[in-house]
């Protein structure tokens, strides 16, 4: 976040954003016996999201227990990604069909580098994925260790790999720990994040 000089020494106010709601009600799957671990990541891919340190970090696991699922609009041609690790590729499409795809992986991985708050993270949670994110996302808060995902470094591809590892390990745990992440999504809603936000207005304007 970067603020303004003048902002130096003022009142912050935060206030989450609601978690994004779909009009389908669906169960969540216990999806342990999947041949391969399915790492989501959804976002422009570039380095700004963490994009290459997942690429590096999935180097490093074994890569015949997991499928990365990459979905995003392209910075470079797609032959420039190919070059760099085998992925399936998704491209973008309507926030239905986004959550519908979010249902059929495993896990969500967002090491962004540079972020405000990414709402994504939430839809994932929302779908029963628990997550791995980086502080810089602005999404600490919704991080429950080993309850709702991991907390890494940035430009750590190798604490990235720790943590993918970690599931691989714990395959039977990642079905609560869903259930846990849309739990904890469900209580940011939008209506929260207005009053928040109108409650200060107004006591500001008292």
């Amino acid at each position: 976040m970067s603020l303004p000089r003048w902002a130096n020494g003022k009142k912050i106010i935060q206030s989450p954003f609601g978690t994004p709601c779909s009009s389908n009600h669906f169960d969540l799957v216990d999806k342990s016996n999947n041949e391969r671990l399915k790492i989501l990541f959804v976002g422009s891919m570039t380095q700004r999201k963490g994009l290459s340190d997942l690429f590096d970090a999935i180097k490093l696991v074994n890569s015949s227990k997991v499928e990365l699922v990459v979905l995003g609009s392209l910075a470079a041609p797609i032959s420039f990604y190919r070059d760099q690790i085998e992925f399936t590729y998704e491209p973008t499409r309507s926030n239905d069909k986004v959550l519908e795809l979010m249902r059929t992986c495993d896990v969500f991985c967002l090491p962004s580098i540079v972020e405000g708050r990414a709402l994504v993270i939430q839809e994932a949670m929302s779908q029963g994925l628990p997550i791995i994110i980086t502080a810089n996302t602005g999404a600490e808060d919704l991080v429950v260790t080993e309850e709702t995902g991991f907390l890494v470094p940035i430009r750590s591809p190798e604490a990235i790999a720790e943590k993918i590892n970690w599931f691989l390990a714990n395959r039977t745990k990642i079905f609560q720990m869903g259930q846990n992440a849309k739990k904890l999504a469900d209580t940011y809603s939008w209506d929260k994040y207005a009053v928040k936000i109108c409650s200060e207005l107004c006591s500001k304007s008292n």
